[in-house]
């Protein structure tokens, strides 16, 4: 077998090719549960059920997929978006490509308002409830006719989807 070697120009090509900001030393547990840590993963937790992410609740604020993660939604609530440089005086020399903001204010008040913000139903909790709501206000829902409790009774189908589309608002509000 024989060696491959590349030069360091090369590896550099490479590493820029992927992403690859430097060559960083891992983030230690004292580090990673620092009270940066520890805001990182309060943060991680929010992007994972706000964008349905799996990103790893660790601490480690160098992860380029939450940094890209928080310049998206930085972006999407428009709020100026800052990237670490080495020597840049705003941030640690060891904190090269991390995103943040100087407008921690704007960024509070839009996690914030999202965390208390309801999701909309995609369907009903209760399919029972819902269905025996249908056949007692709207008997004609099902191809004018009541399910009954009959074939489908209890199943999210296309039928129970569509009254929903039509019906959810006056259900939601009984």
């Amino acid at each position: 077998m024989k060696k491959f070697i590349i030069s360091e120009s090369e590896k550099n090509n490479i590493r820029k090719m992927y992403g690859v900001i430097s060559e960083q030393q891992p983030l230690t547990a004292d580090r990673l549960n620092s009270p940066k840590g520890n805001i990182t993963k309060v943060w991680s937790q929010f992007f994972n059920k706000h964008y349905k992410l799996t990103l790893p609740v660790d601490g480690n604020w160098m992860n380029p997929e939450y940094n890209k993660t928080m310049e998206r939604y930085l972006k999407e609530k428009n709020l100026p978006i800052g990237v670490c440089k080495k020597g840049d005086g705003y941030c640690g020399d060891d904190e090269d490509g991390v995103v943040y903001t100087k407008d921690l204010n704007g960024l509070m008040v839009a996690k914030k308002a999202d965390e208390t913000q309801k999701p909309v139903q995609d369907k009903p909790q209760d399919i029972k409830v819902f269905q025996d709501w249908l056949d007692a206000n709207h008997p004609d829902w099902l191809k004018g006719t009541k399910l009954n409790k009959g074939r489908g009774y209890g199943t999210f189908g296309p039928n129970t989807s569509k009254a929903w589309s039509l019906y959810k608002n006056e259900f939601i509000k009984k």
